[in-house]
């Protein structure tokens, strides 16, 4: 619900942002920032759905504006975009990361065959009067399956980047990287303002 009621305020103040971003840097050399200004749009869909995010995601690295997108469910961002405009989100983006629990069967099959498949060698082994022999035989399979992928290990994502082949990342949580202790200070800076406007709204 929070969500909901900031969602108009969040999109106006990002895309004011993001115009004034692209105004400053088609007056610099080469069209580009210097250093470039990152847009991490976390719960997109909910928080900044921006109508013209499809065609800022599509330009945004070339005059340096990165844009990272996080999505909860597949089916949102059609809802929010229409279909055009989350293919268009999604085949644009430099990398996509994808997280365990993904439900959508559609998405998963999509995914799965994204990874691509690999040769596998199949040698049978077969009796006969002479004795036994073998026969070498080859079958294309999966590299990950829909299941392969849904069911990925915590701490562990499947990166699809441009042309190569995917991988598998180990992620290091936040709360154990080089900034814990900077991201700590910061949760409990806003523990105390929203415990302070709690106490405003109380007393009004």
């Amino acid at each position: 619900e929070d969500q909901r009621s900031v969602a108009p305020l969040v999109t106006m103040l990002v895309d004011a942002i993001m115009a004034e971003a692209r105004r400053r840097a088609a007056t610099l050399p080469g069209g580009r920032l210097d250093p470039p200004v990152g847009f991490f749009l976390d719960e997109a869909t909910q928080i900044a759905p921006l109508a013209s995010l499809p065609s800022a995601i599509s330009d945004g690295r070339g005059i340096g504006l990165p844009i990272v997108v996080v999505v909860q469910t597949w089916a949102r961002p059609g809802e929010v975009w229409g279909e055009a405009g989350a293919k268009t989100i999604w085949q644009n983006a430099a990398a996509q990361l994808i997280f365990r629990g993904v439900t959508d069967t559609d998405g998963l099959e999509s995914l799965s065959r994204l990874c691509g498949d690999y040769e596998e060698r199949v040698v049978n082994q077969s009796r006969s009067a002479g004795g036994w022999g073998e026969t070498h035989s080859s079958q294309r399979r999966r590299r990950m399956s829909p299941d392969e992928i849904r069911e990925l290990p915590p701490g562990q994502a499947l990166v699809m980047y441009r042309g190569m082949r995917p991988v598998i990342t180990h992620l290091t949580p936040y709360f154990e990287g080089p900034h814990a202790l900077e991201i700590k200070a910061v949760q409990d800076e806003i523990k105390e303002i929203k415990a302070a406007l709690a106490k405003l709204r109380n007393e009004a």
